[in-house]
């Protein structure tokens, strides 16, 4: 597992996979968190973390519960990407 933010991946641990190991840190990759978990165990919590979801929009519940500045940010990665699927011209 990789993770930009320390937090995703501890929340993760707690909430859905325990099995995750520690976190290792490193400023040269290009995602500064990593941590790893058997392969079942990954597929398990991600079985209960589909069934948990219980909102109807991403980014407004990731405002409500992870703060506006980093729903802004996922805004900006659905602004870019938006743009595959517009015709090209």
């Amino acid at each position: 597992m990789r993770a930009r933010v320390r937090a995703d991946l501890e929340a993760l641990k707690v909430q859905f996979l325990p099995e995750l190991s520690a976190i290792q840190e490193s400023t040269t990759n290009d995602y500064r968190f990593r941590a790893v978990a058997p392969q079942v165990a990954v597929a398990e919590a991600m079985s209960r973390l589909v069934e948990d979801l219980d909102y109807d929009n991403f980014k407004n519940e990731v405002a409500e519960r992870q703060g506006r500045a980093r729903a802004d940010l996922y805004h900006d990665v659905w602004s870019v990407l938006y743009k595959l699927q517009r015709p090209q011209q």
